[in-house]
């Protein structure tokens, strides 16, 4: 196991339409317990953070000028926080209603002899109806359907369980797509 500095670790990533082109970098905390759940399983497990084109950049720029510290300055005649103060600005600035959330997983392996890449996707969108942002979607559906399946026996297990290990995958996808966020999945062979 390996930690790496967050905002490393640059690729582009494909992706649909209307998005094209994205870029992904290292991020904390996604991975999660999925590092020791599949430890000696997984040869190589990464985590990381799916942006537009540029914004990796922009947001190193602020931390190079300083702008992520703790550490009080001196301003004019005042002291202040330059991540307190970056905070309010970006406040200032108000959040997206109408944003989106894309999502891209793979996996190389084999199986019955046959090298395989299995691809998984999602995009998903403001939902004008609701009200809801994709992040709140995004976030909120899972929280929810999770609760139920506790309550329901569907996740039978109780205590700090590991969401990899214990949450039945294909119920869990059904009642994604029920609320309408849908993810895809593709599988293709490679060569050996």
């Amino acid at each position: 196991m390996k930690q790496v500095e967050s905002l490393t670790g640059w690729e582009r990533v494909p992706f649909d339409a209307p998005l094209g082109t994205l870029e992904a970098f290292h991020t904390s905390g996604g991975a999660s317990t999925m590092v020791e759940t599949f430890r000696g399983k997984v040869r190589t497990l990464d985590y990381k953070t799916l942006r537009y084109p540029g914004h990796l950049r922009r947001i190193k720029l602020l931390g190079d000028l300083g702008f992520w510290s703790d550490k009080p300055v001196v301003a004019g005649e005042v002291e202040v926080q330059p991540r307190a103060v970056l905070g309010a600005l970006l406040e200032r600035q108000g959040w997206v209603k109408e944003d989106l959330i894309a999502l891209a997983a793979w996996g190389i392996g084999v199986k019955n002899s046959r090298r395989l890449r299995i691809d998984a996707r999602m995009l998903d969108f403001y939902d004008e109806t609701t009200g809801l942002s994709a992040m709140a979607r995004t976030t909120g559906f899972p929280a929810a359907i999770l609760a139920r399946m506790l309550m329901d026996g569907r996740i039978a297990d109780r205590g700090g369980l590991r969401q990899e290990a214990a949450v039945p995958q294909t119920e869990f996808l059904k009642e994604l797509e029920k609320r309408g966020v849908r993810i895809t999945f593709s599988v293709r062979r490679l060569e050996q």
